[in-house]
């Protein structure tokens, strides 16, 4: 009984499919069925179908705007990179090629405008900004440049310190050897240092080196410049100084001759001496013309090494006063004029080898530079007259010529002229001290 259910449900899984196939296959009702059966299967799978390349698509064109997106991101960023790349190689193409001083200092933050110079603070709060002087002079240039260049910062540095109220940034010799002095090195200078007051000396040999052409260039001193400002300075003969020095040398030794007792070593020295008492000699009826030939006689008769090593050593001292005293004259005005601070240059004259001829320079300098102060009103007319008063105390220690003092003394005079009390009484006493004799009477005010 148990076995015949188990057989008879076996049948009917088999019996049943192939009845199934039969109803589908063999009668009309059973073959519509199964037409929309598969109809319907073909309509799913169509749909599923369109639905896959639906999503497909979508997914497609996602990746395509990710693409495009991440394209251009990647493009802007190679551009901004190339661009820093070229900015960066025109920096250092500037700094190397065109940069005229040996030492990019400012390479990684060029000084462009006021709100980056370099400020130092003073003891007393103030706050300024130093001059930076270059002098564009190559060791080069001359065999006496190296000398003057080291001459040059010595004076700075002990005088005109960095860090004090006279602040000057010297970059004396750092102009490239390879590099020309030229306007086109001053504008490349001029756009490395637009922001920082700059004074460039520019001292050029000609004749052979007897003569030096002095050219100034100058920006950031207190006026707005698109460019910076050239001017000549003048210039001056070497071969007359060294004349000049070759022949204080030779009075030197006589003197020192003559004061031990000891005869002239050969007649070549006798003979200039005699030319030398003969220039020197009061009531000598000698134009200028006629003294500067016995000079050149004189110099030229000049055998002794140790006479000539010692007036080349003076000639250099002299040369290099001049240019010192060139940066020191801008160097005050500058700080004069904007930080109302007391020149220093007229206490410094007794310490340096100046050419007489270049005293008249110095002392027609600073009397403009002090009388244009006066009336801007930086310094009061006691402040101009005190000045004044110092800088020809100090040209009379350094040379006693009664012309290049008493020029000076008329500009007191005229300033006195309209100070009352002490100050007044003050000024006549030191103008009495400066004038020859108590008599002079042109050096005080009547």
């Amino acid at each position: 009984m148990s076995m015949g259910f188990i057989i008879g449900g076996m049948l009917g899984r088999v019996v049943g499919p192939i009845a199934q196939d039969w109803f589908e296959n063999e009668t009309e009702l059973g073959k519509r069925i199964s037409e929309k059966k598969i109809e319907k299967q073909r309509r799913l799978s169509e749909e599923e179908h369109a639905r896959k390349l639906s999503l497909a698509h979508i997914s497609h064109e996602d990746k395509l705007k990710e693409m495009q997106y991440q394209f251009e991101l990647n493009l802007q960023k190679a551009e901004h990179q190339m661009k820093l790349q070229h900015s960066q190689w025109e920096k250092e193409t500037f700094w190397k090629h065109c940069f005229p001083l040996r030492n990019p200092y400012e390479v990684n933050g060029a000084i462009h405008d006021s709100a980056t110079r370099l400020t130092i603070s003073l003891p007393n709060k103030q706050q300024i900004v130093p001059l930076r002087v270059i002098t564009a002079l190559k060791d080069s240039a001359n065999e006496i440049s190296s000398t003057i260049n080291a001459n040059i910062s010595l004076f700075l540095t002990n005088h005109y310190s960095a860090n004090g109220e006279h602040a000057i940034i010297s970059d004396i010799g750092a102009w490239k050897e390879d590099t020309p002095v030229n306007d086109a090195s001053i504008n490349y200078l001029y756009t490395g240092l637009k922001g920082q007051p700059t004074l460039v000396v520019v001292p050029t040999f000609t004749d052979s080196g007897s003569i030096v052409k002095l050219k100034m260039w100058s920006w950031g001193l207190g006026e707005e410049l698109q460019y910076p400002i050239g001017f000549n300075f003048g210039w001056f003969d070497i071969d007359a100084i060294k004349r000049q020095a070759q022949i204080d040398e030779l009075k030197n030794f006589y003197s020192v001759l003559e004061k031990a007792g000891i005869d002239y070593p050969n007649e070549a020295l006798k003979k200039n001496y005699a030319i030398a008492q003969m220039i020197d000699k009061k009531g000598v009826e000698l134009n200028q013309t006629e003294i500067n030939y016995l000079y050149s006689v004189l110099v030229g008769q000049i055998r002794e090494e140790e006479i000539i090593k010692r007036a080349n050593k003076r000639t250099n001292e002299m040369v290099s006063s001049i240019l010192s005293c060139t940066t020191a004259m801008y160097g005050d005005a500058y700080h004069l004029s904007n930080y109302g601070i007391k020149p220093l240059l007229p206490n410094l004259l007794p310490q340096m080898y100046i050419p007489i001829e270049f005293m008249p320079v110095i002392r027609d300098y600073y009397i403009a530079l002090i009388n244009s102060s006066l009336l801007e009103g930086v310094l009061t007319l006691e402040q101009s007259i005190d000045l004044s008063l110092d800088l020809a105390e100090s040209i009379k220690k350094s040379t006693n010529n009664c012309h290049i003092i008493t020029s000076v003394c008329d500009n007191v005079r005229l300033l006195n002229s309209n100070t009352t009390g002490n100050t007044h009484k003050e000024t006549i006493v030191r103008l009495r001290k400066l004038a020859n004799s108590e008599n002079d009477t042109r050096l005080i005010e009547k």
